[in-house]
């Protein structure tokens, strides 16, 4: 029986096809599938993050910060609106992720969106970032944003606001919303690595 046969190298595995062996013809076709498909895999070097996100609507993930803004804060099921005639706090936790369980990396930043200024000018939202879980919060990142009436904005943590360190677990964020302001949903980004 003749056994040589050329070898070929793919994803740092050796193969061997052999030549002349007509019961291996199935596996030697086989096996050029293989190298064929396998030409096209990442390999370590190439390895990539592929980009997820968690998205919510405000009214999922939000709610009034004490029982006192309950009666200013309407929960509409697509926005969380203060429809008071004073300033109410709301408090949003965000879905988050274990750095490293099945190849997740640090969620990249946190977003949430305001709509519906109803007040006749302009008012400022200021909200505060609180990146973690209980016992192992990464600080405190405060943003602010001015709304015109009937305007849509955004205010985004991302890496660049905590020295490139991403966000461990869940972002969670306290919002002052001023009468008429109200928020949209949220967002988080992460990246899972699906390469080789």
């Amino acid at each position: 029986m003749n056994r040589t046969g050329a070898s070929v190298t793919v994803c740092g595995r050796t193969f061997v096809v052999l030549d002349g062996i007509k019961e291996n013809k199935m596996r030697n076709v086989l096996l050029a599938l293989l190298l064929a498909s396998a030409s096209g895999l990442p390999t370590a070097a190439t390895a990539v993050d592929s980009d997820r996100s968690f998205f919510q609507n405000a009214t999922g993930a939000c709610q009034s910060a004490l029982p006192a803004y309950e009666g200013l804060v309407r929960k509409r099921p697509l926005t969380l609106q203060n429809d008071g005639s004073s300033a109410a706090f709301v408090s949003c936790s965000l879905m988050g992720t274990t750095k490293g369980t099945y190849n997740i990396r640090s969620i990249r930043d946190v977003s949430v969106a305001f709509v519906n200024n109803r007040s006749s000018g302009d008012v400022t939202v200021s909200c505060t970032l609180v990146s973690g879980i209980a016992n192992f919060g990464e600080g405190y990142i405060t943003k602010s944003v001015t709304l015109i009436a009937g305007a849509l904005d955004v205010v985004t943590w991302d890496v660049s606001d905590n020295g490139d360190l991403g966000f461990e677990y869940a972002g969670n964020v306290s919002c002052m919303l001023p009468p008429g302001a109200g928020i949209a949903y949220t967002l988080s980004n992460y990246g899972v690595d699906v390469g080789g």
